[in-house]
């Protein structure tokens, strides 16, 4: 009976270990998604149509100021360009083409965050290959060229801990493998690889900086160094 009490006790300090950062974090998104709104601009001279739709990291949760998420940079460098931003917090793959497919402009180029929450939530990677078959079929009917990407490694995020941080780097990997096999079949898109091992993720270096309050979604700070990654793809596809 003694036996029972301490390896019940282990397992309630595991799973509050395990669980209750995620809960802690999922309070503070309720209020970081109220904070910021997905970045358009819609400027007079437009010389360029870029559509942006993604997940949070479309939206630029956690930077607390949509001109630091992707697409209020890219609105910065491209001042003459026409931004419309259908991103959505909680998105996922199978959400996201609910939403292109209902697209019935043109752009030049269209930006896609995406990932993210299907490796969270447990998508089947079967279900994520199936539907990222058909996100990239619709969005080469809707644009000239096409950037995607994923998120960066989800199992570094400081929210997660041992052993969970290392199954979702093994998901992170896994769904990272599909993006990259699935988009090489195609010319005019772009797979952006923002995967960096734990010994060389810049934001492992300064959690605080680089990681927004929940310590799951980037920072402004974090999105910068992912948009510095982003911006050669689109400066390439873009010329």
């Amino acid at each position: 009976m003694k036996m029972f009490y301490i390896i019940l006790i282990l397992a309630i300090t595991v799973i509050v270990y395990e669980v209750f950062p995620i809960y802690r974090a999922e309070k503070i998104n309720s209020d970081m998604k109220l904070a910021v709104k997905a970045f358009e601009q819609h400027p007079n001279n437009v010389n360029l149509k870029i559509l942006v739709v993604g997940d949070s990291t479309g939206v630029g949760t956690g930077s607390n100021d949509s001109k630091k998420s992707t697409a209020g940079r890219l609105a910065s460098d491209l001042p003459n360009s026409d931004i419309q931003n259908i991103s959505e917090n909680g998105l996922k793959i199978e959400g996201l083409l609910k939403k292109i497919n209902k697209i019935d402009a043109h752009y030049d180029l269209v930006l896609i965050q995406i990932g993210a929450n299907d490796i969270v939530g447990l998508t089947p990677y079967a279900e994520i290959r199936k539907e990222l078959m058909m996100v990239l079929d619709r969005s080469e009917n809707i644009a000239d060229n096409i950037i995607i990407l994923t998120s960066g490694n989800v199992g570094s995020a400081p929210v997660f801990h041992w052993p969970l941080s290392l199954f979702y780097t093994y998901r992170t990997l896994k769904v990272r493998s599909i993006y990259i096999e699935e988009v090489g079949k195609y010319k005019n898109i772009k797979y952006v690889d923002l995967y960096k091992d734990k010994k060389d993720d810049i934001f492992l270096t300064d959690i605080n900086k680089y990681y927004a309050i929940d310590k799951f979604h980037p920072s402004a700070e974090g999105y910068g160094i992912w948009y510095e990654q982003i911006r050669p793809s689109i400066d390439k596809v873009l010329k």
